[in-house]
């Protein structure tokens, strides 16, 4: 198993051994866009950098296409909230969208599931999103061009979803 542990935002997740992540601790290359990046679990986005990516993990079985299945975990700064509809609108493309409003453990936890048509196969994916702290809120999302790999991405967000 790979482990990815941040203790600021208490998660932990284990990924099934063929998953491959980086954040900022594993990180060999140095990204085209640094200020988006963290360098330290407690480096939180701010007004002048509103997003930090603390994890991209992908699968590396591919099933369908060249793209795979991702999961990704963002710190976001949003002092006037933020709502998973206004961040994803709408496509031509999407032949379904769910939107739910979740409560786990006094969190509340927006979802949005959608399938989205492809070049030759759908595209799976689940964005959540949680109020951490009075700014600070996380993003968490899931996507595969295969419902194997989507059910697989599921069952390692609700890791995240369970902290």
């Amino acid at each position: 198993m790979n482990q990815y542990i941040n203790p600021y935002f208490n998660i932990k997740i284990d990924f099934p051994d063929t998953w491959g992540f980086r954040y900022w601790g594993n990180r060999k290359n140095i990204p085209k866009f640094p200020e988006r990046y963290p360098t330290a679990h407690d480096d939180m986005p701010t007004e002048s950098s509103s997003e930090k990516e603390l994890l991209c993990a992908r699968s590396r079985i591919r099933r369908n296409s060249m793209s795979g299945t991702r999961f990704d975990v963002i710190s976001l700064y949003r002092p006037n909230g933020f709502s998973l509809l206004e961040h994803r609108v709408q496509f031509e493309s999407d032949l379904k969208r769910e939107f739910q409003i979740l409560s786990i453990d006094g969190i509340e936890i927006q979802s949005l599931f959608m399938e989205e048509q492809g070049d030759g196969f759908i595209w799976y994916s689940k964005l959540y999103c949680w109020k951490y702290n009075e700014n600070i809120w996380l993003f968490c999302g899931i996507a595969s061009d295969a419902i194997e790999g989507f059910d697989e991405a599921q069952k390692i967000v609700g890791q995240v979803i369970n902290i």
